[in-house]
């Protein structure tokens, strides 16, 4: 199952209580998705919150071919509003990552 790990930095003036309660809205909007497992996220550091979520392959994220629900595009966009984007990484497992390797040879 790839892991989507997508950190935010909180804009200068956003309470932080707002940025948690955001980052709250999109986690439950990303478990909204059908083949979604899980979602949560967690602070990193007093400024920054990291959103993680376990999807099945192809059920979403960018190049899934997946479209965002209404709710899921409103909780992105208000994590914008509140925090900038500061990565955005999908981990693979490592028997996914190990058969990639073995179709190369």
């Amino acid at each position: 199952m790839p892991l989507f790990v997508t950190k935010y930095e909180r804009r200068d003036g956003t309470d932080r209580d707002a940025l948690g309660r955001a980052a709250l809205t999109l986690c439950r909007a990303n478990r909204a998705v059908d083949g979604v497992r899980n979602s949560r996220f967690y602070w990193a550091n007093t400024d920054t919150v990291a959103v993680l979520t376990d999807a099945e392959p192809g059920a979403f994220g960018q190049g899934s071919g997946t479209p965002p629900t209404a709710d899921g595009a409103k909780a992105f966009f208000g994590m914008a509003d509140l925090a900038r984007q500061v990565s955005d990484e999908t981990w693979g497992e490592a028997a996914a990552g190990e058969e990639v390797y073995r179709l190369s040879q």
